[in-house]
């Protein structure tokens, strides 16, 4: 009898197959699946002979002297000893490892020294992220034998060198796993945890290959169980793994213990390592305000104070770098039209007319690549000592992980803590945590200022947090402003006691009055709209303020995930998930495992008012480029960049047009029309407008309020 190992791979709960068994059979398929799509690669190629199926990696001793003079370009200071990476891998070099460590720290340069010598794939969440960390290793490793793997990697690896065939070849090189050196994003390797078709190809390859992880705090709780998954697959097919991030959940970490045993890894905590240096690194103040907005039954006000935006331009008006994140692309494109309706209308913020940029994820890619190459040199780390022009970076939480800015002054809505932390991160940057705590300033004003509202406390309504982690995220905050010893198993309790007798309105609410005092009299009211205008909201003395060490970051989060009750939303998502894939779920196709791992259902969209200009532009492309150079990538970087976006399927209430139907209409050779239908499956026009400043514009929509 023979069985595919698609049907019996790791599931001891529904056989009583042999584990080494199963490990062969995968090992057998997948190399086999790997010859076989390499070997169709390179009938397509007409250099075959100077392709290799594995390139080799690069020595660790050539690694280190390349590190070496790069840390000293920077620290000229710096000598064998105190550079923690040399010190740390000989002793890590050959083991499953959790590294926690402040962002800023040398991370990604201790993962390439544990990664040299070997095989290994570097995984990040965001694009942006990783198109950086490729351009950080092709400096150390070449960019012959480093390769880049995301939906958009085509396209980045072009970049302004028209239809490069190197380039387009290095993707494909890429997309075969040829590369020693791969930097990848998540979603292009761990929804193979769900097993769908083909997947012995990629379990094979890491039976070998060297897996990194890095920002998992980026991913939502169903994501990480599927990446914890994957590494309890790949520790048993024989791969090792690096989990480093600046903040860790503990459930995540007890649950590695339990999956595939303490004695299986290590952890380099450098927080604990360097517990004294950090807690004297105070470069963040944080005040914590609550802003009494407007509520009724069907809708909450997110409108800000006037005298809230003032302070915000004020900032700017100084000559400081101003970073202004809401967790909503509504929230964030509202608040870039007041902030530049004051600046345009009050003479007093005239020099910050056109220093105010807004950046979401409603962008097209190229309009989007524009704005954040414009803000990597705007708000470029360091920021040069003689800067003295103002200037406001509006966004939602894409910067938290994906850009490396240095920004003055921090406005944000509350966020769960391990995301205030990312945040908070972009506020004086220039000193990282390597820094001398000495040579580092401690501000006497607040330079990060946390907005709660009232009623709702953000703009995702719930949505895009889990407001039973930003609550707790308050509790602790104001804690620590009392100089309180946070204590988790009293914060679960303190909640608890609450929440049965409230509904969730009022327990918001409860918890508000209890953390910022009692609302002045005839304020807070939720029916009160009639009587003030949509932007006439008091400001609010109800605040509080404390100074966040480096050290107590890392301590908030920790605290944060182990005082979250059982019962939590957060936690139950992790592992009914979890649950679900020791159970022995497999997924049938391999976008349903994709679809799974990202929870995103979005619609790739043109809007309608820029369908004559999108067939103009196919049609130039037709009239322009040879058959021989009419391909899919040139396709998506000359075209489909500049007038893709990507939105919530919730959006469309009505069925949208698909291109494809369009495109059959069109008066065009058949040979073209046929290779656009196929270049343009999947995608649809949308009645909405564009607009490069602002993203994409579309009627008022409650969906809208949770996508950022």
């Amino acid at each position: 009898m023979c069985l595919s190992p698609l049907s019996t791979l790791f599931l001891p709960k529904r056989t009583e197959i042999d584990d080494t068994k199963l490990k062969d059979w995968i090992l057998i398929s997948g190399f086999l699946q790997r010859a076989d799509h390499f070997a169709s690669f390179l009938e397509e190629e007409k250099e075959a002979a100077n392709l290799e199926p594995e390139i080799p990696p690069v020595e660790i001793g050539v690694l280190k002297t390349r590190l070496k003079e790069k840390i000293l370009k920077h620290k000229p200071e710096s000598n064998d000893k105190s550079i923690w990476q040399l010190q740390l891998i000989e002793d890590f070099k050959d083991k499953n490892i959790i590294l926690l460590a402040p962002t800023g720290y040398g991370k990604t340069e201790f993962a390439f020294l544990w990664g040299s010598n070997e095989k290994f794939i570097y995984t990040l969440p965001l694009r942006a992220a990783v198109d950086q960390i490729y351009e950080r290793a092709a400096e150390m490793f070449g960019g012959e034998k480093t390769g880049l793997l995301h939906s958009d990697a085509d396209i980045y690896l072009l970049g302004d060198g028209g239809e490069d065939q190197t380039m387009i070849r290095a993707y494909d090189l890429a997309r075969q796993l040829a590369f020693t050196v791969l930097i990848s994003t998540g979603d292009q390797f761990f929804p193979y945890a769900l097993r769908p078709p083909l997947y012995e190809k990629i379990y094979a390859t890491f039976s070998y290959a060297r897996l990194i992880i890095d920002e998992i705090q980026a991913y939502d709780p169903r994501a990480v169980a599927i990446i914890m998954k994957f590494i309890e697959d790949i520790v048993r097919m024989g791969g090792k793994f690096l989990l480093m991030t600046a903040t860790l959940p503990e459930f995540v970490y007890k649950d590695l213990v339990n999956t595939i045993g303490e004695s299986n890894f290590e952890t380099i905590n450098l927080y604990e390592e360097n517990k004294n240096n950090f807690l004297k690194i105070n470069k963040h103040k944080v005040k914590v305000i609550l802003i009494e907005n407007d509520a009724d039954e069907k809708e909450v006000n997110f409108s800000l104070p006037e005298e809230t935006l003032r302070e915000v331009l004020e900032q700017g008006l100084q000559g400081k770098r101003v970073l202004v994140i809401a967790n909503t692309v509504k929230q964030a494109r509202s608040l870039f039209d007041s902030l530049k309706k004051q600046a345009d209308n009050d003479k007093n913020y005239s020099p910050l007319k056109n220093k105010i940029t807004l950046l979401h994820s409603q962008f097209t890619n190229q309009d989007r690549e524009q704005k954040v190459d414009f803000l990597q040199k705007a708000f470029n780390n360091p920021k040069p000592a003689a800067e003295s022009e103002g200037k406001i970076l509006v966004s939602t939480q894409v910067v938290e992980a994906s850009l490396d800015i240095d920004a003055d002054v921090l406005f944000t809505e509350i966020a769960p803590m391990d995301s205030l932390v990312q945040r908070i991160g972009r506020v004086l940057r220039r000193y990282g945590p390597m820094s001398l705590p000495e040579a580092v300033p401690n501000p006497e004003r607040a330079n990060v200022f946390i907005w709660v509202f009232q009623h709702g406390l953000e703009s995702g309504g719930g949505y895009v947090y889990d407001q039973i982690l930003i609550l707790h995220t308050l509790k602790l905050m104001k804690d620590i402003s009392l100089s309180n010893e946070i204590q988790e198993d009293e914060i679960k309790d303190w909640l608890a006691q609450k929440k049965p007798r409230k509904k969730k309105t009022d327990l918001i609410l409860d918890v508000v009055t209890e953390l910022f005092g009692e609302a002045s009299t005839g304020e807070g009211s939720r029916k009160t709209r009639s009587k003030r205008g949509k932007n006439t909201i008091p400001s609010s003395n109800r605040q509080f303020e404390f100074t966040c060490s480096e050290y107590d970051k890392y301590l908030l989060v920790k605290k944060l995930y182990s005082s979250l009750p059982g019962e939590s939303n957060y936690l139950a998502k992790y592992w009914q998930t979890k649950d679900i894939l020791d159970a022995g779920y497999m997924s049938d196709r391999k976008e349903e495992a994709h679809r799974i791992f990202r929870e995103i259902y979005t619609l790739p969209v043109i809007p309608e008012q820029r369908k004559t200009e999108f067939w103009q532009s196919i049609k130039n492309f037709i009239e322009t480029n040879p058959p021989t150079k009419k391909n899919y990538t040139l396709f998506k970087k000359q075209i489909l960049a500049s007038f893709i976006l990507q939105i919530p399927w919730r959006f469309e209430k009505d069925k949208p047009e698909p291109v494809v139907s369009w495109l059959a209409f069109q008066d065009i050779r058949e040979e073209d029309k046929n290779r656009l239908m196929r270049w343009c499956q999947g995608l649809y026009f949308t009645n909405c407008h564009y607009d490069p400043d602002k993203g994409l514009l579309r009627n008022s929509s409650k969906s809208e309020d949770n996508f950022y």
